[in-house]
């Protein structure tokens, strides 16, 4: 395909593995989310609108048993979360999504200025719970009434089959920079288990992998000047896994591989030109976070 893409999501659903990424033409152009499988891989565009649409997330809703995908979406002046579902699939059979809908958040937003949403981020499991991440513009829980520009991300969890349609609940993390430096906390990815999120955070002309516990909060992870962004977790274990990010460290944009138990480092990409947006490979068999 000619033109820019990145923004890659790969599931397997037991007999295919499906990437899912965005796409345009050219500057100018509106992006749009396609499909392809890797035993014949070409791209399919989904019929999700005519106004940009970025960054696919795909996951089984353990309450309906539907395969969905949230994305977001440039509509007049703001970013949306959007969700479309595939409420035929079954595992080994081609996704078929239909048209999306907006997604009801229950946080308080501005009524100051424009807000949005962005970098949507889905984990279902064999529990039964389905989790969204992503970002937004602005603190939900500022007590400041003016809502200043910053990027805080946050987690949610469905409780119900029911809520899904009228409300997620409230945020069960919001994940943001409480130093002074207010740093930007975007892409949100989930660790080695649910309560563990990885996360980039840009402050001046660095970007910073940070990670995110309901125990210790944010804290530093890759730290070295550079713009280190798009963190992904595949976990090996509890407590153990392998980091795909990308960074600049080196003069270009390449993609790095950390493995948070030891420390090690791998760089995957050496070429000329711009590699990132690493993903690993999800199993739609809804397996536990250490389960590949």
């Amino acid at each position: 395909m000619q033109g820019e893409a990145w923004g890659a999501w790969a599931v397997y659903d037991l007999s295919e593995t499906w990437v899912f990424f965005h796409h345009r033409q050219s500057p100018g152009t509106p992006f749009r989310i396609y499909m392809l499988g890797l035993s014949d891989p070409k791209p399919e565009a989904l019929p999700l609108g005519e106004s940009d649409v970025m960054n696919p997330s795909v996951c089984v809703d353990p309450y309906m048993g539907t395969l969905m995908m949230f994305y977001e979406v440039f509509e007049l002046d703001r970013w949306k979360v959007y969700s479309a579902a595939d409420p035929d699939w079954t595992p080994g059979q081609n996704p078929a999504f239909g048209p999306g809908t907006e997604i009801p958040i229950n946080i308080t937003t501005p009524t100051d200025r424009a807000y949005s949403f962005r970098y949507p981020y889905c984990y279902s499991n064999m529990g039964g719970s389905l989790y969204l991440a992503f970002s937004a513009d602005f603190d939900a829980g500022t007590t400041n009434d003016s809502y200043p520009l910053q990027w805080v991300s946050y987690v949610h969890m469905l409780s119900s089959s029911s809520t899904r349609t009228v409300g997620w609940s409230e945020p069960i993390y919001e994940i943001k920079d409480t130093n002074t430096t207010g740093g930007e906390v975007k892409r949100p990815s989930m660790g080695t288990s649910t309560d563990i999120w990885y996360v980039d955070r840009e402050t001046g002309t660095r970007t910073d992998i940070m990670i995110f516990s309901g125990l210790n909060g944010l804290k530093d992870l890759v730290v070295n000047g550079a713009r280190n962004l798009d963190p992904a977790m595949y976990a090996t274990g509890a407590g153990t896994g392998l980091l795909a990010y990308q960074s600049d460290v080196s003069g270009s944009h390449d993609i790095y591989v950390l493995s948070v138990e030891s420390g090690d480092l791998m760089r995957v990409t050496s070429e000329e030109g711009w590699a990132g947006s690493p993903t690993w490979v999800m199993d739609l068999g809804l397996l536990p976070p250490d389960g590949g």
